[in-house]
């Protein structure tokens, strides 16, 4: 058996500002960032005497920007939260920042991103 195909139509994305979409058992983020924000997401500048060590680390966005992720946490599963700066898994102290990096690694891993595609006007999401 094939898996279910989703397609989820959305609204036009301000940039920087995530939203959450759902469709049968599926919960994700999807989000527009900035080049400025991701920017200033990006490890350099951040504890300069390790950053060398970041220098090969991508940031999980596309090249237009664009982020999706599974919106459950990964320390309980539970459904996430959109706070100030990220993202909070509703039902534990788990904390992810915009691009869903967890606070602690030690702990609880990334959130999961997920093959996607979008239409040309980025008005059609579709996961397969």
């Amino acid at each position: 058996a094939k898996p279910p195909v989703y397609q989820f139509r959305l609204p036009t994305l301000e940039f920087d500002q995530p939203i959450m979409v759902a469709q049968g058992n599926l919960l994700l983020v999807v989000a527009r960032y900035s080049p400025g924000l991701l920017n200033s997401l990006q490890p350099q500048g951040r504890l300069s005497g390790i950053s060398q060590s970041f220098k090969g680390i991508k940031l999980p966005v596309s090249s237009e920007g664009f982020y999706v992720a599974k919106a459950y946490g990964t320390h309980r599963g539970c459904p996430l939260e959109m706070i100030e700066d990220g993202f909070k898994e509703s039902c534990s102290d788990a904390l992810y920042d915009q691009v869903g990096r967890s606070a602690r690694p030690n702990l609880y891993p990334d959130l999961a991103t997920i093959d996607y595609h979008l239409n040309r006007d980025y008005s059609l999401l579709t996961i397969e």
